[in-house]
């Protein structure tokens, strides 16, 4: 991929080579992703396989839709130039940050889920201090890293949460359900909000950070403004790079209705599963990057753990835009 390292090209061998080629065949709709992983799967390997055979074959046919998906992903990149400014997308790291590998780049954006906050007894506040540690570690590589909070890190939906996490001056984390920032000209905007599952699902979860309700999410979604060169955002739209019932309808209606006017690119997470790239083909369509690093964490250490370092694991996401200022 150029200047982007590829995930590991690991051989498995022609089981799994015949898998690989199933996944780069077949339908790559990313909300029949489970299925056409198992479908895969079971035509190369048939059922004489055993359960944890089958399952290891199941995440390394994971591990190559997302390579599949992200194929085009150097479509994204410009020349190097003064003008260009690099930004690095990951998302859902839920305190496995240290493992993924980290490009280099100006400008890292993280969407959220810092947390694996699941309702055990984990300490988040040790959690919340390490994650952002780990970005206080990036910041002296990158010239900006922006971040927000996901549905998982719930130390952070509280007033004056912000004053406790001891920033460095270049990491912005932003306060709040939405705030617009400028970098180098580009115009940016940045909300944490997801649709409230009490409100759709009739369930309160222990990770219900930062969910709105859908009166609440018409107000903010309406105040987005047109032109943006960059959203971010923990929610995916609905439909695009999220299984049914995962992304937000009121996002997705705003971003239809802002037509050419609508964000060049999209950075979002929370679909673990939904991880790559959406570029509709017509002109001047935005630019979908679901960042989730969670499931493909996972499926890197059953799958590859003895070819990939622990720190070197994961799948970053970049794009280049150029910058507006002179």
């Amino acid at each position: 991929m150029g200047a982007i390292s590829k995930m590991s090209t690991v051989q498995y061998g022609p089981v799994l080579d015949k898998v690989i080629s199933s996944v780069l065949m077949a339908d790559r709709k990313p909300r029949s992703l489970r299925e056409l992983t198992a479908s895969a799967v079971m035509k190369a390997a048939g059922p004489s396989l055993g359960p944890a055979a089958l399952a290891r074959l199941g995440d390394a046919a994971f591990l190559a839709g997302v390579e599949a998906r992200l194929e085009h992903e150097d479509s994204l990149l410009l020349p190097p130039s003064r003008m260009r400014v690099r930004f690095v997308h990951v998302s859902d790291t839920h305190s496995c940050h240290w493992k993924v590998r980290i490009p280099e780049g100006d400008v890292l954006v993280h969407t959220g889920d810092l947390l694996a906050n699941y309702g055990r007894s984990d300490n988040l506040e040790k959690q919340l201090d390490d994650a952002f540690l780990w970005l206080a570690h990036l910041s002296k590589r990158f010239d900006r890293v922006l971040v927000i909070g996901g549905n998982h890190d719930t130390p952070l939906d509280i007033p004056q949460a912000k004053a406790k996490l001891h920033l460095p001056p270049n990491v912005v984390y932003i306060e709040g359900d939405k705030q617009r920032v400028d970098y180098r000209g580009l115009r940016i905007w940045m909300s944490p909000v997801t649709p409230s599952r009490e409100e759709t699902e009739g369930l309160r979860y222990v990770s219900n950070a930062f969910e709105r309700t859908y009166k609440e999410r018409i107000s903010l979604w309406s105040d987005m403004p047109p032109d943006l060169d960059l959203l971010v955002t923990h929610s995916p739209p609905d439909a695009i790079l999220a299984q049914p019932g995962v992304g937000d309808t009121v996002l997705r209606r705003r971003l239809d209705a802002l037509g050419l006017r609508a964000p060049r690119v999209h950075c979002f997470g929370h679909d673990h599963v939904c991880i790559g790239m959406h570029r509709p083909s017509y002109q001047g369509a935005t630019v979908y990057l679901n960042g989730a690093q969670a499931h493909i964490l996972q499926c890197q250490r059953r799958a590859m753990a003895s070819a990939i370092e622990e720190n070197e694991r994961g799948r970053a996401l970049v794009f280049d835009l150029e910058a507006r200022d002179q």
